[in-house]
């Protein structure tokens, strides 16, 4: 399995939101930001008990729900919602990114979703439905012109019953028809 990678971005301390917590809210933020379940789009299941003992403190709960007062994250069903975090992920920039985020949010659950909807979670494509399928089909297209770009570039071309090379392809078209 792939090792995950999350880097902060240091002027977090310089931010008013943050730098305004009690540090046991700080150090359970950071935690969520990067603990072994977290994911591009911040929204993962990650229940209290284990966040207490991972960091070996017992009032969990309580910074839990003051980081959700403050409007940092929605806990619900064991599920954990960083709001701010897909902001952080460049995905309008990066598609590698979004294709992450979009399909990690696929395999969350219907009611999920809707509280992301409901809630200021700061990924603007997971809105409406419309929204979603905008961006599947934004980053199909990216996808499918990165690829011609190499195509054209290398002068190989996949036949239908081949399977793509390195050479060829670093990555599949990650939503629509192939």
């Amino acid at each position: 399995m792939a090792k995950k990678h999350r880097y902060i971005q240091t002027d977090i301390w310089n931010e008013s939101w943050f730098a305004d917590m009690p540090p046991r809210a700080k150090l359970v933020y950071l935690y969520l930001l990067t603990n072994p379940s977290t994911n591009n789009a911040g929204v993962y299941i990650k229940r209290p008990q284990s966040i207490s003992f991972d960091l070996g403190i017992d009032e969990v709960s309580q910074v839990l729900q003051y980081l959700q007062e403050r409007g940092e994250i929605i806990c619900a069903h064991d599920w954990i919602i960083i709001i701010r975090h897909p902001r952080f992920q460049k995905w309008n920039t990066s598609i590698s990114i979004a294709k992450a985020i979009v399909s990690e949010l696929e395999d969350v659950p219907s009611e999920i979703i809707q509280i992301l909807r409901d809630s200021q979670y700061d990924y603007p494509p997971i809105k409406s439905e419309e929204d979603f399928q905008q961006e599947k089909l934004r980053l199909t297209n990216a996808f499918k012109d990165r690829e011609f770009r190499k195509i054209t570039r290398t002068g190989k071309i996949p036949t239908k019953n081949s399977k793509p090379s390195y050479e060829t392809f670093n990555e599949y078209v990650p939503f629509g028809d192939e």
